[in-house]
């Protein structure tokens, strides 16, 4: 990996969002960059005027950064990344939290058809649009999250695929891959969990507790058993108050 122009694709990204310089070699232009064979950099930049590739490592393991949120923003950099082993180029983000300023307590409809401020940052891509991506195929899910330190952790499975809305967007998930994990805890359940289950929001309650509703319980639409332990679409609570938080569910 890395010694070969055709692994590599042009694009433009965040560099200091994603990734972490680690250095930097003397070479003549950018394609030499990309054959350079620095097996260890996920992102090369060639810098014209001092004649440098700058090295990038991502910060969330090679597969992490390729998510296709910047293809548009002119004002980023271009960067030359590695493309993914399994003839995807990048990752197409369906949902992203960055802080508390989008309520994702939100109706069915909402859900349906997706809401928030876009891919950078409080975002839900809708459940019509995850069907339409994956109706013709099962694909591979990440899941990424980072503490209030900053420390990045992530998870993989195996696939993932949703319905339509006829049968309330149920979703099949595949087992995680543990050698593309960071995450062991709490990780093994959630697939399972989801797997097989129907999207529940307040107003449409599709889970299996027999008790109530987990949407209206733990605030927030999921694919939801009775209840969860994977909930990214939870209230968007920070230090201190999570710490007091009675469920170890009821935020991120």
């Amino acid at each position: 990996e890395g010694g070969n122009i055709s692994q590599w694709i042009r694009v433009r990204d965040d560099l200091l969002g994603e990734y972490t310089e680690i250095g930097a070699v003397a070479a003549s232009n950018a394609v030499a960059c990309c054959s350079s064979g620095m097996t260890a950099a996920h992102a090369v930049q060639f810098d014209e005027a001092q004649r440098l590739c700058r090295l990038f490592a991502c910060r969330g393991g090679w597969r992490g950064c390729r998510k296709c949120r910047n293809a548009a923003n002119s004002s980023l950099p271009y960067v030359w990344v590695r493309k993914l082993g399994d003839d995807r180029s990048c990752w197409r983000t369906f949902q992203h939290r960055v802080d508390a300023s989008v309520n994702f307590n939100e109706s069915w409809a909402k859900y349906a058809s997706g809401f928030g401020q876009g891919e950078n940052a409080n975002f839900w891509i809708g459940l019509d649009n995850l069907h339409l991506l994956t109706r013709d195929a099962a694909l591979p899910v990440r899941w990424e999250f980072s503490d209030w330190n900053g420390t990045l952790n992530w998870m993989e499975n195996a696939f993932f695929q949703v319905e339509s809305a006829t049968t309330k967007y149920r979703v099949s998930v595949g087992e995680q891959l543990m050698d593309r994990s960071t995450v062991k805890q709490c990780s093994t359940s959630s697939y399972s969990d989801m797997n097989g289950m129907k999207f529940s929001t307040w107003d449409q309650d599709n889970d299996d507790y027999s008790s109530g509703s987990c949407a209206t319980n733990y605030g927030g639409g999921w694919w939801m058993q009775a209840c969860c332990c994977l909930f990214p679409n939870g209230p968007y609570v920070g230090p201190p108050a999570a710490l007091n938080l009675p469920k170890y569910s009821r935020g991120i």
